[in-house]
């Protein structure tokens, strides 16, 4: 690693960005999941609007299920159903109002070859009131605005008595991620470069030597890991560094000091003794602790001049 004998050198942490951060609540995948999770009207990836989740036609079974609820009871059950919900809540609670029962009678099949039913079901509304009314299959398709599908995959998982669990995005064929361990090591590659900040400026900055470049902090990188050679490619390390540090390299010539060059010159000269450059490194450390003091009253000033332009003048 490149050392350095000022004594400003910083090790902090982060420290902003380069590039502009990522916030995804405002990415439109991101908004359509949302929307469809709250059973909001949104529009699909193909540009078809979809409607926000309702009740749907009436069941036509004799008992007349859909209409034992009005239509504000079906606009409170649906909002409770969709309200954010994940969707493992949801089929938790849609498999809690299903009951499996045996068959109690069976009808011949039209088809030799169908395969007989295992099991019965009967379909229930919890109301507002936290009451239990029996409805049939169309009515609760209805009412809750779910599939013949999703009742299909409901009761089978309630047959062989497992839970119903969301697998999406759980598979694992994402090549391109990397693991936090692999994150954790670029971090502490990158902290561990001594930084300079700018004395002369209203805004600190840091900065790294100017001998190095993010290209050669990879390459330092990969010599010391070599079992990342392939995971981590130096486009990926150019926008993990971007992305996460506002780092700069050299120093502005703004922030170049005639005292502070000439004190350094004196403490990296082999011309002079070991005496003579402890006593420039001491009147080096003291003029930089002036130079401090003198920006920090300077802000404070303008600052209270900030505030003094604020107060009301009389006229």
């Amino acid at each position: 690693m490149i050392s350095s004998n000022e004594s400003d050198d910083s090790a902090e942490g982060l420290h902003g960005s380069r590039k502009r951060k990522r916030n995804p609540k405002v990415w439109k995948d991101n908004k359509r999941k949302t929307a469809a999770l709250k059973g909001e009207a949104y529009v699909s990836t193909s540009g078809k609007r979809v409607a926000p989740k309702s009740s749907g036609s009436p069941c036509g079974c004799k008992e007349k299920c859909t209409e034992k609820f009005p239509d504000e009871e079906k606009t409170i059950l649906i909002s409770k159903l969709y309200d954010g919900r994940p969707k493992n809540e949801r089929d938790i609670f849609l498999q809690g109002l299903i009951e499996v029962t045996t068959i109690s009678r069976r009808r011949g099949r039209v088809q030799a070859n169908a395969k007989p039913k295992s099991a019965s079901f009967k379909y229930s509304i919890l109301e507002s009131s936290r009451n239990r009314v029996a409805v049939c299959k169309r009515a609760f398709m209805s009412i809750y605005g779910v599939s013949h599908k999703q009742i299909q995959r409901l009761t089978t998982l309630l047959v062989t008595g497992a839970s119903p669990r969301d697998l999406r995005g759980l598979h694992n064929n994402r090549p391109r991620s990397k693991s936090d361990e692999v994150l954790m090591r670029i971090r502490e590659h990158i902290e561990r470069f001594p930084r300079k900040s700018t004395h002369y400026s209203s805004r600190v900055h840091q900065y790294l030597d100017a001998r190095l470049n993010v290209k050669t902090i990879h390459s330092l990188f990969i010599k010391e890991n070599p079992d990342l050679q392939h995971d981590v490619k130096y486009e990926f390390y150019l926008k993990y560094f971007k992305e996460n540090y506002a780092l700069k390299f050299g120093r502005p010539q703004v922030d170049v000091c005639s005292k502070c060059e000439r004190l350094g010159a004196k403490i990296k000269s082999k011309d002079l003794n070991d005496n003579a450059k402890r006593v420039a490194t001491a009147e080096l450390i003291v003029h930089k602790r002036r130079a401090k003091n003198f920006i920090i009253n300077c802000r404070i000033s303008k600052n209270s001049v900030k505030i003094d332009l604020k107060l009301p003048v009389l006229l």
